[in-house]
């Protein structure tokens, strides 16, 4: 049997004899996003994970968040740990979540799993108190269980308000088609004193969103010398598909990252400073129009993102338009890409032994990289822009990106600001 990347992190768990179960099983594992387990010792599981590389990603009385990058898949294993299950306003007997894992059985691929007749109805709890609709993703989940697996778990569910039958018999009546979907969860909903979650008016919405969004950009970057890992990091970042984030490439002229409007006139532009001298009128002219729409296509790769920042996103972005006076330190440069662009909130700036780097990229020069780390350490230090330094050729890759994402979830970069 093949399994995923998730089983086998779930088999790891296992393995230390941690008391667990699938919460909820995805119908496809690959493109699962959290993994949702319930435990009945979550210090317990917390000091496991922890010791399997797993990193606390929010915390919160019953429930934890996880997450670890796996380097033989190349792709981020995400955890939600849950000890405690709530049904809206009612709290479930302390002995609850013991019964589910007593009741859960092994699956063919060695993890626990919860009975079929929990998993359902913990399913349509989920859907009506925690997401208000039923995903066609998982529609089949919740209509097409067996009612009697549920019915006979009644006395285990006697703590709910009303009788389990009276739930099942609604989701009866919804795959019938004899009640909409909407009036199911709302009954549901009213019988467990779950507030009415109303969406927020328009104005509203929009006035937070804009708020935020006038705040300005607040660019996490990484800066380094060229083979100095910035994008080994980055691309790893990218492939985080929880908590929202986007990684953005600032090298300058690479087409793949900017619009046409910019590509034409630069590649134009790019012949003639080719064919005439810096001193010669056209060439002058060539120069500093490269310059000036290089400038604009940096502003505009950031406030493309304005949008996702304003819903909570983080941006990262790989290099940033400082580069172009780290690259030629000229007082044009310095006052075009970096006086008069918006200063990045926080900087990862990317260093290490120089024969090191210099061994990854040959063409550079090792007093060059040298030069350009210092003058980094300078700039930084005169613009007071907070940064962190991470060694990338003495530590290892796994310990890199452990230092990143942990700087980022100390930081709460991660959480949804408005």
């Amino acid at each position: 049997m093949r399994l995923s990347r998730q089983q086998r992190a779930l088999l790891e768990l296992v393995a230390m004899d941690l008391r667990f179960a699938l919460l909820r099983e995805p119908l496809c594992w690959e493109k699962a996003g959290d993994i949702d387990i319930v435990v009945q010792n979550i210090h317990e599981t917390d000091m496991a994970l922890k010791a399997l590389g797993y990193q606390q990603f929010s915390r919160h009385e019953s429930s934890h968040k996880y997450l670890r990058y796996d380097w033989a898949a190349e792709k981020w294993i995400h955890l939600d740990v849950q000890m405690k299950l709530f049904f809206g306003a009612v709290e479930p007997p302390c002995l609850f979540t013991e019964s589910l894992l007593q009741r859960s059985q092994l699956g063919d691929d060695g993890i626990p799993r919860l009975d079929v007749g929990d998993e359902t109805i913990l399913w349509i709890f989920h859907v009506a108190l925690d997401k208000g609709y039923i995903d066609p993703y998982y529609e089949s989940n919740v209509l097409t269980c067996d009612p009697a697996l549920m019915s006979r778990l009644a006395d285990e569910y006697a703590f709910l308000p009303r009788p389990l039958g009276e739930y099942v018999e609604l989701i009866e009546a919804l795959r019938k088609g004899r009640s909409s979907e909407k009036k199911v969860i709302r009954k549901i909903q009213r019988s467990l004193g779950h507030p009415v979650c109303k969406t927020p008016p328009l104005s509203l919405r929009a006035y937070r969103r804009i708020r935020h969004m006038l705040r300005g950009p607040q660019p996490v970057v990484f800066l380094g010398p060229d083979g100095s890992g910035k994008s080994f990091v980055t691309k790893r970042l990218a492939m985080l598909r929880w908590p929202p984030l986007r990684c953005q490439y600032m090298g300058p002229a690479r087409e793949s990252e900017m619009h046409m409007v910019f590509t034409v006139p630069m590649k134009a532009l790019a012949r003639l400073r080719e064919r005439y001298s810096r001193r010669h009128p056209i060439g002058i002219f060539a120069r500093a129009g490269w310059q000036i729409i290089c400038y604009i296509d940096y502003w505009d790769r950031v406030i493309r993102h304005m949008y996702f920042q304003g819903s909570g996103g983080v941006v990262i972005f790989d290099r940033y338009a400082c580069d172009m006076y780290f690259r030629k330190a000229t007082w044009w440069n310095e006052f075009l890409f970096v006086r008069m662009f918006v200063r990045p909130q926080f900087v990862f700036l990317c260093v290490g032994d120089v024969g090191a780097i210099h061994k990854r990229k040959p063409e550079l020069p090792p007093e060059q990289i040298e030069r350009t780390i210092e003058l980094y350490r300078k700039k930084l230090a005169q613009y007071r822009i907070d940064y962190k330094e991470i060694n990338t050729t003495t530590h290892l890759p796994d310990e890199v990106l452990d230092q990143v994402t942990r700087y980022l979830i100390d930081k709460n970069w991660f959480r949804r600001r408005w």
